[in-house]
């Protein structure tokens, strides 16, 4: 990726100076459609992904996931499901062949929002999405913990 610097210098090179984005290329060493893009934006765009991660294993169990928090959420707190107990249900219960808790915990911060909404997914949970906040909260991992 070209530093922030560069993108200055080439912008000013082409918009303020003149120089066309093929004299500006070969002046900084780069390729003109690199230049088209910098010309294009002002300042470099992020990466940003095209579609979301595939997760063949777990979509096929993210409704299941829904269900069991909504159904704990009429539980006591003590009796409520960990991601250990989930990820077993999974295996036993419905013969999920994943690695191990992880791929539950990758999930359940967002089926979490489902059960303090009681409502089914959503389009992004189906789609394999994940939205950045639910609810007005923020879903981050910190220390390994959701």
């Amino acid at each position: 990726m070209k530093g922030v610097e560069l993108y200055g210098l080439v912008r000013y090179a082409v918009q303020i100076e003149g120089l066309s984005h093929r004299e500006a290329a070969l002046q900084f060493g780069i390729d003109p459609r690199t230049v088209a893009k910098m010309v294009k934006f002002s300042v470099p765009p992020g990466y940003v992904r095209k579609k979301p991660p595939a997760r063949p294993k777990l979509d096929p169990f993210i409704l299941v996931i829904a269900g069991i928090l909504v159904d704990d959420k009429s539980r006591p707190k003590k009796q409520q499901h960990t991601a250990k107990r989930i990820f077993g249900r999974l295996r036993d219960e419905y013969g999920f062949t994943g690695v191990g808790e992880y791929w539950v915990l990758a999930i359940r911060p967002s089926t979490r929002c489902l059960a303090k909404a009681n409502q089914s997914p959503p389009v992004w949970l189906l789609n394999r999405g994940s939205p950045e906040r639910c609810n007005g909260r923020t879903t981050s991992r910190t220390r390994g913990q959701f």
